[in-house]
């Protein structure tokens, strides 16, 4: 019986997935919740899901897999979108006139 325990256990180790673990910087989440900023902070994989974060300064922060869902981002500095090579929607380089009916 120990064996089958023993061996079981070997194989969850092997096979088991452990890429949706996530470690999370605790210092850097606590320095978000009293000062309202953390730039440059390692913030990949943290839950903000439901949070206010409005206002605070997040610039060069790595939110790589971090939960913002039904997060008050208003006003959040840092959140700017990065157009990436997998973005299909081209970027105007000018504002489109309207055109006249003439």
């Amino acid at each position: 019986m120990k064996i089958l325990i023993f061996v079981s256990t070997i194989l969850w180790v092997v096979f088991c997935d452990f890429s949706s673990v996530k470690a999370v910087n605790l210092e850097h989440e606590r320095r978000l919740k009293e000062t309202g900023s953390c730039q440059k902070c390692d913030l990949s994989g943290a839950n903000f899901s439901g949070r206010d974060l409005s206002g605070a300064n997040l610039s060069g922060a790595n939110l790589h897999d971090a939960d913002l869902n039904g997060a008050n981002l208003v006003g959040v500095i840092g959140l700017e979108r990065k157009e990436t090579k997998t973005d299909p929607t081209p970027k105007p380089s000018v504002s489109p006139t309207p055109k006249s009916d003439k």
